[in-house]
């Protein structure tokens, strides 16, 4: 008996805008299930990153499946959630993880059970956005794949900076990425900030720290031409994460391309793991 995936739909909370207008948004998802699973073990979430869509990460999901029930789904403006928004509304797609946490905590066969997350690039954000709190217990593991530090660090204001990726720049502009996005949209959207945010507001830097690294897994590669590696550096330097809690690739870019065995044997070996 193999893999069998069930398309859901998850829907969003209604902002004021949208209750005025009376539209219902929603995103598409699948829950990919394997017979052997155990009903008790935890689910992943998995985030998939900007411009993309579930499909291009289905190579890691079906080996996850395997071990976990995985839920996976579209952010607003890709593929089947193309009707929730824009991809270009990043401070939206980061809460939206929230809803899709919920969502999965009530449904049927998902709820009640521990979660665990896995994002990559804008997903990395949303994971460690709404994952790391030592409040949500139900939270086990957040494993954070090419994610940034500081957005406002990421997108020079000309293509100059670019050099030789300068199409990355038109790419962006031609998407309506936010360039310089305001203060407030800068913290929803920047790992590093809430991170040392949370530090702060939890008072004891030494049990936060160990909570860390209890929970957040950080990979990356040296030679990652979008999110350069030295946002990796500022995010485990600021959980002050132990070797064993991150992984950085020699090569592979910003997607871990040759390198997909050594992240989905890393991603699963860490989802393992016990978190007490």
């Amino acid at each position: 008996m193999g893999i069998s995936v069930n398309s859901v739909s998850i829907p969003l909370k209604q902002t004021d805008k949208d209750i005025k207008k009376g539209v219902h948004r929603d995103l598409y998802g699948e829950i990919l299930h394997h017979p052997k699973t155990n009903p008790q073990s935890p689910i992943v979430i998995f985030i998939h990153g900007f411009s993309d869509d579930s499909t291009y990460i289905r190579h890691l999901l079906v080996p996850l499946a395997l071990s976990f029930d995985v839920l996976a789904y579209d952010n607003r403006g890709t593929a089947g959630s193309r009707r929730a928004g824009n991809k270009n509304q990043f401070s939206e797609i980061v809460k939206d993880l929230a809803d899709v946490i919920d969502f999965a905590r009530t449904h049927s066969t998902l709820g009640q059970r521990p979660i665990h997350l896995v994002g990559i690039s804008l997903g990395a954000v949303a994971a460690i956005r709404q994952g790391i709190d030592p409040q949500k217990t139900y939270i086990k593991k957040v494993i954070a794949i090419a994610g940034i530090a500081n957005y406002l660090d990421v997108l020079p204001q000309s293509p100059v900076a670019f050099k030789k990726q300068w199409y990355l720049w038109l790419r962006y502009n031609f998407f309506g990425v936010p360039i310089n996005p305001l203060p407030a949209i800068n913290k929803e959207i920047s790992p590093l900030l809430h991170l040392q945010h949370s530090r702060e507001a939890y008072g004891n830097s030494v049990e936060f720290s160990r909570y860390l690294n209890r929970t957040l897994y950080l990979i990356h590669a040296k030679n990652d031409p979008i999110v350069s590696v030295s946002h990796f550096n500022q995010n485990r330097d600021s959980a002050q994460l132990t070797f064993s809690n991150w992984l950085l690739a020699r090569s592979g870019g910003h997607n871990l391309v040759k390198y997909e065995t050594i992240l989905t044997a890393a991603i699963i070996a860490k989802l393992r793991e016990k978190s007490d």
